[in-house]
């Protein structure tokens, strides 16, 4: 197979290179990934734009230890695909990469996107991503920012702050961000106002003097009741921010003893320099839910500077990460004990937040080129099939069948949870909330379920209790077959579903949420000390009651074992309940988690016991007399009894203990009655 060098190109009318979060890359700094591969292996490579340095006047400043992470965590994939250590095997393919630096600015990542790319007829190329009809080459594993936008306006409303200023930084991030709040704000809720029009500050070229004026602003009269801002804007923006917040305040007495509530964007508040801290000294900001991501966690902190030589900003990072000099060249910092220093997470390693997004885009991509494979190729390696028919060079991957089969992916992420993209290219696995229905729900299926495990228990024991304890008599006893059974119990289910009703329409389901120090949590809010202390104590008679009549049966003949079953299991709900109620309501005050988690056991420990005590052990009986009867139709005539009919011998045993036998005749016409219960042979009445 002629070698080719395949490049993961996502091109047209405009551009999303890489599928990672952000489209800004810089400088001439490049890290170039060729995976060794076999002679006959294509090679696909994957073109990355990330602001590895932070922007400082409109060009490259100091190094952004998150991004040197977004870096590894590509490595990280990619390397193990390559080596099959994922579950992904891409035959006759091996993934490599090129990420370059955008410093954060536009200008630059503009720059660097031309060194990836070589489009046809010259055509401009744009690193804004906005509506799908301009971008259709687009996709992201990171949630839009308008799920942020809406949580900054509901944290708002919450604390009732009815009069904010808004900023925000002069790019797309920060001007889309900006007016998404406003519109949450101000139109959702009523008696909402923003101080003026929204304080823009130039991105990425302001000056010192562009800060001032902003800050200047804040001292305005109009906006001198206003102490809540609103901030949305890209990381480089807020710190020129504060540090003219800093500058007046060493001036101006009145505007140093005002104090701000800063209410700020993801982009921001994860990435604030700690010297800054105290000129922001209050602020509430918003970050996705942290996943699990162990298996990048060793990987970097297995990277030592020694050995890593591969990522040119790999140096720089350490020495930020251990605040040293690996060369003398900085006479302020000592000179780095290479020797002696680890990454971890006793000296301060903590993974960005962001670094799911990058494991998810390396693996959507990868599943895609395999897809490709399945769809248009039918072989290892990639073919003329996945080639672009518009572009000269002809080691570019068709960006349109790429798109397509990077849209149709869906794998399992390897923080374990479902991951595919919508229509739009966004990410279809959003983080679960609680609903009106599913608090709703939730508050039905509690009590149903205790009373359909209690209620069949409750039935059957009462229906040995009638056999063993009735008056001698020639009739046959009613409501013992098992349609009686099965309508008994629905009728003791349907006081339970009526209990839940009538809760739901006097207390309807609603959310809450309820905030912390350090978190905000969305629950669902009830009274649990009434409408579910009904639904407890319904069900706790349906235990009690069934926990009588299994004791008024404990002495039926001890072959009949059904009875012995549910007397083990009754006493063993007992148990469980005695030590359920008082857990449940002790950890009410300890919050949701802990409230769940006890009602959770509860019924877990309830269902099993009725499946352990009762239906596996009935199943066990009947395999092993059925087993057993196999056994002597090769060697005699005689069937096996059924271990639930007694023969003469067993009456006579249990009469000299006080037993009627009378009463067992009655025994075998019920059972005649209900010969699904005998677990093999026949029986003869005595």
């Amino acid at each position: 197979m002629k070698r080719s060098v395949v490049r993961k190109l996502l091109y047209g009318s405009s551009l999303a290179v890489a599928l990672l979060m952000q489209m800004v890359a810089a400088v001439p700094n490049v890290y170039t990934f060729n995976s060794p591969r076999n002679k006959t292996d294509d090679r696909f490579v994957i073109g990355g734009i990330l602001p590895i340095h932070k922007t400082s006047n409109g060009s490259c400043g100091h190094i952004d230890g998150a991004s040197v992470q977004y870096v590894e965590a590509i490595s990280y994939v990619i390397q193990r695909i390559n080596s099959q250590q994922a579950s992904l095997n891409l035959s006759g393919v091996q993934l490599s990469f090129e990420i370059y630096d955008s410093c954060g600015t536009i200008s630059i990542a503009l720059q660097q996107t031309l060194r990836l790319l070589t489009p046809k007829n010259g055509n401009g190329v744009s690193t804004v991503i906005g509506e799908k009809t301009q971008y259709g080459y687009f996709a992201r594993t990171s949630l839009s920012d308008s799920y942020q936008v809406r949580a900054l306006a509901d944290i708002v409303n919450h604390f009732n702050w009815s009069y904010v200023v808004t900023i925000n930084s002069g790019d797309i991030y920060g001007q889309a961000g900006i007016k998404g709040f406003q519109y949450n704000f101000q139109n959702v809720t009523l008696n909402r106002c923003v101080a003026g029009d929204s304080i823009e500050i130039p991105y990425p070229t302001a000056a010192a003097s562009d800060y001032d004026a902003a800050v200047l602003k804040l001292a305005a009269p109009y906006v001198s009741n206003a102490t809540v801002v609103v901030l949305f804007a890209q990381p480089a923006t807020v710190e020129g921010l504060l540090d003219a917040v800093q500058r007046r305040r060493e001036r101006d007495h009145t505007f140093a003893a005002k104090q701000f509530l800063w209410v700020g964007s993801a982009a921001w508040t994860t990435s604030l320099d700690p010297k800054r801290y105290e000129i922001a000294r209050n602020v509430i900001g918003v970050i996705a839910e942290a996943v699990n991501t162990a298996g990048f966690d060793e990987y970097f902190q297995r990277l030592h500077i020694s050995n890593h030589t591969d990522n040119p900003w790999f140096a720089e990072y350490w020495e930020d990460y251990f605040k040293c000099s690996l060369n003398g060249t900085n006479p302020a910092l000592p000179i780095c004990n290479v020797s002696n220093q680890r990454i971890t997470r006793m000296n301060g390693y903590v993974s960005d937040a962001y670094v799911p997004n990058c494991i998810n885009a390396m693996n959507a991509i990868a599943h895609a080129v395999r897809q490709m494979q399945q769809s248009v190729c039918n072989r290892s390696g990639l073919c003329n099939a996945t080639r672009s028919s518009e572009r000269n060079d002809v080691s570019a991957v068709d960006g349109r069948l790429l798109l397509l089969n990077i849209l149709k992916v869906n794998f399992t992420s390897e923080s374990g949870n479902d991951f595919s993209f919508d229509s739009n290219g966004d990410p279809a696995n959003t983080i679960f909330t609680p609903s009106l229905i599913i608090c709703g729900v939730r508050r039905f299926v509690v009590g149903f379920g205790f009373s359909s495990c209690f209620s069949p228990v409750l039935v059957r024991t009462v229906r040995i209790h009638r056999i063993f304890n009735r008056e001698a008599s020639a009739t046959s006893l009613r409501y013992v077959n098992p349609l009686s059974q099965v309508t008994f119990t629905a009728v003791l289910v349907s006081i339970q579903i009526v209990i839940s009703s009538v809760w739901l329409g006097m207390e309807p389901p609603t959310v809450r949420h309820v905030f912390d120090a350090h978190s905000a949590l969305i629950e669902c809010g009830e009274n649990p000390y009434v409408g579910l202390s009904v639904t407890l104590v319904y069900n706790a008679i349906l235990l009690f009651i069934t926990l009588y009549f299994a004791f008024r049966t404990r002495k039926v003949p001890g072959n009949f074992n059904e009875a012995k079953f549910i007397n083990l299991t009754t006493y063993s709900l007992l148990i469980i309940w005695i030590a359920f109620i008082p857990i449940y309501y002790g950890t009410l005050s300890l919050g949701p988690t802990f409230q769940s988690s006890s009602l959770i056991m509860g019924t877990v420990l309830s269902a099993s016991v009725i499946l352990g005590c009762l239906v596996v052990l009935k199943m066990y009986i009947i395999i092993r007399t059925e087993f057993t009867k196999n056994q002597k139709r090769g060697t005699s005539n005689v069937t096996g009894q059924s271990a639930l009919i007694m023969d003469d011998a067993s009456i006579r045993k249990e009469t000299s203990v006080g037993i009627d036998p009378l009463k067992h005749t009655s025994v075998d016409r019920a059972m005649q009655q209900e010969s699904h219960l005998c677990h093999a042979g026949t029986q003869t009445d005595n």
